[in-house]
C-alpha cells in the first residue's frame, strides 16, 4: 500500500521522474560517447602532428603546395553535394533495410558523380592553377571518392545504439593505415604522389574492414528515396551554405586586407579554436544520437539538451577564454616573434570559436525535430549578415576589425540560434543560462588574474623561461577558475548541472585509466 504525500509536498508528476529517469541514462551514454570523440580527435591530432614533422623532412614545400591544390576541387565537391544520408537514418524512429539500401546506394552513386566532375574538370583547373601536374593528380584523387562510397552503412548502426568505442576504434584504423602508407610512400617516391596515395589508400585496408566488424551486407536500391531526400534536401542547401561560410571568409578578407593578413588570421584562427574544433565538434556527434532517442518525448529531450549544453560549455569556456586572455604567451611561445601581430587576433578568433560553438550546438536539434527549413532560413541570414559586416569592417578597419566583425557575428548568430529553438522544445531561456553562467562567472575571474598576472610579468624572450611562465600562469588560471567554479556550485546548493555531471563521470574515467597502468589489467 502506497504511502500519502506528507503534507506541504508537491507530487512530482511521473511523466517528469521518467523523462528525468531516462535522460539521466541516455546523459551517461551520450557523455561516454563524447569521450570516445574527443580522444579519437585527440589521436588524429597526435598521429597527423607525427606524420607532419616525418613527411616535412621527406618532402619539399612544394610537394605540400600541390598536394593541397590538387586535392581542394574534391574537398569543395565534398562538402557542396554532401546530404549526410548518415543524420537521416540516425533520426528516424525504426529504419528499414530499404533506407540502408538507399542510402548506401545514394552515396556510392554520389561517389561516382563527384569522380566524373574531377575527371572532367581536371584540365581545367590545371589550366586555371598554370600547374599542369594537378591535372594528373586530380585524376588519381578521383578514385577516393568512388572507394569511399563503397563503406558499409550498417557502420550507421553503432551511432544509433551509441556505440562510439567501434566508431573509434574503426576510425583510428584507418588513420594508422593511412600513416603507415603515406611515410613509405615518401621515403620511397621522394615527391609529392606520396601525400596523393596517402589520401585515399588507407581505404583499400577500411573498406573490407567495415564489412568485417558489421554485419550488414548492403544492396543497390531506391526504394526508400523519397523519404531520405524529404530529410536531406534541406541539408544539401545547409552544405552550400556551409561551403560559402567556410571558404569565403577567407577570399573576403583576402580581397580587403591582403594575402599577409589572411595567413595570420589562419594560423591564429587554427590555434584559437582549438577548444571548438577538439572538443565541442566532435561531442555534437554522439549528442545528435542522443536526441535522435528522445525527440519525440519533448520532457526527455529538453533535459537532454540543457544537461549536454551545460556539460560542454563547461570544457570549452574556461579554455576559449584562457586562450584570450594568454593571447600574448600563445603567439610568443607556439608561433615566435615574427608573428607578433597575431596576438590579438589569437584572442579575437578565440572568442568567435566560443560564440560560434555556442550557436552550433542548436543545430542538431532543429534537425531532430525536423525544422530544417527553419534551420536553413536562419543559417542564411546570419550568413548575409557576416558577410555583410565582415566587408564593411575589413574595408575601414582592416584585418583586426574584419576578425572582430566575425566575433561580433558569431555572438549575435548564437542569440538568434537559441531564440529560434526555444519555442520550439518548451524552454524557457533561463534553463540554459543556470547550467552555464557559473562557467562564464569563473572564466572571467580567470581572465581578470591571467590579464594581471601578464601585466606584471610581461612575456619572456627566452624560449626556457617563456615555457615556464606560460605554465605557471596559466596554471595559476586554471586554479583560479576550478576555485571559483566550484564556490559558486557550493553556494547554489550544489544543483544538478554540469560540474555534477563531470563528478559523476570521475570513477569510471579512473577505472579507464586503472586497466592501462602496470598491473591494471589484473585488478581489472
Amino acid at each position: 500500500m502506497s504511502e500519502a504525500p506528507q503534507a506541504g509536498t508537491v507530487p512530482i508528476p511521473s511523466e517528469e521522474l521518467a523523462a528525468d529517469h531516462l535522460a539521466a541514462g541516455l546523459g551517461r551514454k551520450v557523455a561516454a560517447g563524447a569521450a570516445w570523440m574527443v580522444g579519437l580527435r585527440t589521436a588524429f591530432r597526435f598521429i597527423g602532428l607525427i606524420s607532419t614533422l616525418v613527411l616535412v623532412r621527406l618532402l619539399a614545400p612544394q610537394d605540400f603546395g600541390l598536394a593541397a591544390l590538387a586535392s581542394m576541387a574534391y574537398a569543395m565537391l565534398d562538402v557542396a553535394s554532401d546530404v549526410s544520408i548518415n543524420l537521416a537514418l540516425v533520426q528516424m524512429r525504426d529504419p528499414t533495410r530499404a533506407h540502408y539500401d538507399t542510402a548506401w546506394t545514394l552515396v556510392v552513386l554520389r561517389g561516382f558523380v563527384i569522380a566524373a566532375i574531377m575527371i572532367v574538370t581536371a584540365p581545367l583547373m590545371a589550366e586555371f592553377l598554370a600547374e599542369p601536374r594537378v591535372e594528373r593528380m586530380i585524376y588519381v584523387l578521383s578514385f577516393a571518392p568512388i572507394l569511399q562510397g563503397f563503406e558499409n552503412v550498417g557502420l550507421i548502426e553503432y551511432q544509433r545504439d551509441l556505440r562510439f568505442d567501434r566508431i573509434f576504434w574503426y576510425q583510428l584504423v584507418s588513420k594508422v593505415a593511412s600513416f603507415l602508407i603515406v611515410i613509405p610512400a615518401a621515403i620511397v617516391l621522394q615527391n609529392y604522389w606520396a601525400l596523393v596515395l596517402g589520401a585515399f589508400a588507407a581505404r583499400f585496408i577500411t573498406i573490407p574492414l567495415s564489412y568485417a566488424i558489421h554485419p550488414f551486407r548492403p544492396r543497390f536500391s531506391l526504394r526508400a528515396f523519397g523519404d531520405l531526400f524529404d530529410f536531406s534536401k534541406w541539408l544539401f542547401v545547409t552544405n552550400m551554405l556551409t561551403m560559402v561560410d567556410s571558404y569565403l571568409m577567407t577570399l573576403l578578407l583576402g580581397r580587403t586586407a591582403g594575402a599577409a593578413a589572411v595567413g595570420t588570421f589562419q594560423v591564429a584562427n587554427q590555434i584559437a579554436s582549438l577548444p571548438a574544433s577538439e572538443v565541442a565538434a566532435p561531442v555534437r556527434r554522439p549528442i545528435y544520437a542522443g536526441y535522435a532517442k528522445v525527440k519525440d518525448d519533448t520532457a526527455a529531450l529538453r533535459i537532454q539538451i540543457v544537461s549536454g549544453f551545460g556539460f560542454v560549455m563547461l570544457l570549452v569556456i574556461p579554455m576559449s577564454v584562457g586562450l584570450a586572455a594568454a593571447c600574448e604567451l600563445v603567439q610568443r611561445l607556439g608561433l615566435g616573434a615574427k608573428w607578433e601581430d597575431a596576438a590579438p587576433i589569437v584572442a579575437l578568433c578565440a572568442m568567435y570559436a566560443l560564440f560560434d560553438a555556442i550557436g552550433q550546438f542548436t543545430h542538431n536539434i532543429y534537425l531532430v525535430r525536423g525544422e530544417q527549413k527553419r534551420f536553413v532560413r536562419i543559417m542564411a541570414g546570419n550568413i548575409a549578415l557576416r558577410v555583410t559586416l565582415v566587408i564593411v569592417a575589413g574595408v575601414y578597419g582592416g584585418v583586426l576589425w574584419a576578425v572582430a566583425a566575425l566575433a561580433g557575428t558569431a555572438l549575435l548568430n548564437a542569440v538568434m540560434w537559441f531564440a529560434k529553438l526555444l519555442p520550439l522544445v518548451g524552454l524557457r531561456a533561463r534553463e540554459p543560462f543556470a547550467v552555464v553562467w557559473r562557467s562564464f562567472a569563473a572564466a572571467g575571474a580567470m581572465a581578470v588574474t591571467v590579464r594581471a598576472a601578464i601585466y606584471a610579468w610581461p612575456p619572456e624572450h627566452a624560449l626556457g623561461p617563456l615555457a615556464l611562465q606560460t605554465l605557471l600562469v596559466c596554471g595559476l588560471g586554471a586554479v583560479v577558475h576550478v576555485t571559483v567554479q566550484a564556490l559558486l556550485w557550493l553556494a547554489c546548493g550544489r544543483p544538478r548541472g554540469p560540474e555534477q555531471q563531470l563528478l559523476d563521470q570521475l570513477p569510471a574515467v579512473r577505472r579507464k585509466v586503472a586497466r592501462f597502468m602496470p598491473g591494471g589489467m589484473a585488478r581489472a
